[in-house]
């Protein structure tokens, strides 16, 4: 008769898992080092992409930053007349005649400014959280998930628990010959 640590079971994969992996219910899969399903990249991240997903999160807040940045500098322009590096200097035109009136790009680039600075606090936030986490050698899940949230004594209840050809009705497994 085989033991088995039921924890170390999948119950959707039935399959064994390696230390610090979880079932994500959205791709279907165990993935490795589980830090979250992300729905802006549609896939999870994990111990395979994690570096990658922090480089993003740099790109994506750089490019909002350099983005506020020129918007701003470009309403600075607008408010005070100067001919500049502006759109209104190039000969080139490649929106109709009315985007150029100096009241419509105004419009146009406070609205952009306002919209890309929402979303910069979310993202420094998030920036933050994944430094913390690449830092402390921990994923979102297990510094704010569920099992984080047990007490010490908790948490060591069912570590070292084995079990002997036991049926496990809610994970559907049954270890043992019949």
């Amino acid at each position: 008769m085989e033991k088995v640590n039921f924890k170390l079971v999948c119950p959707e994969c039935q399959i064994m898992r390696v230390p610090r992996s979880r079932h994500c219910y959205i791709c279907g899969e165990c993935v490795t080092r589980f830090d979250h399903h992300c729905e802006w990249i549609n896939t999870c991240v994990g111990g395979y992409n994690n570096v990658i997903f922090l480089a993003f999160i740099v790109a994506l807040l750089l490019n909002i930053l350099i983005t506020i940045v020129l918007c701003v500098f470009e309403i600075v322009i607008l408010f005070n007349g100067e001919k500049g590096p502006s759109v209104y200097t190039s000969d080139i035109k490649l929106f109709p005649d009315w985007w150029y009136n100096q009241t419509v790009t105004l419009i146009v680039l406070s609205v952009l400014t306002v919209i890309y600075s929402v979303f910069l606090i979310p993202l420094g936030a998030l920036l933050l959280v994944q430094i913390g986490n690449y830092c402390k050698g921990l994923t979102t899940n297990e510094r704010f998930g569920r099992d984080a949230l047990q007490t010490e004594e908790e948490s060591h209840l069912f570590d070292d628990t084995v079990m002997d050809g036991v049926e496990q009705t809610d994970m559907n497994i049954t270890l043992g010959s019949n």
